[in-house]
């Protein structure tokens, strides 16, 4: 079910948004979806999408969610974290 799996990278997609220092481009791009996504919205193609969306406001709402749990409990770790998905991403971009 392709739904699905654009549902699960719509999850991280919302994920990374929230977390500072990564960008929604930059996950979308490393997920490899970012050439298509642009293609496709630009020539108003959004339905077979709205999967995506959906998957990309739940992660973005469990995300804010951790992240603030995470930050009151361990700011430290979430830091080092950051950082280091941060560097990731560039690396991998």
């Amino acid at each position: 079910m392709p739904w699905i799996r654009s549902a699960a990278q719509g999850v991280w997609l919302g994920v990374a948004i929230v977390l500072p220092g990564l960008s929604g481009g930059t996950a979308a791009l490393i997920l490899g979806i970012y050439e298509r996504l642009v293609r496709d919205l630009a020539r108003f193609r959004w339905r077979p999408y709205l999967p995506l969306g959906l998957g990309a406001a739940a992660g973005l709402l469990a995300g804010a969610r951790v992240l603030e749990v995470v930050l009151a409990a361990a700011p430290d770790l979430l830091s080092s974290f950051l950082l280091g998905v941060v560097l990731a991403s560039a690396w991998l971009a």
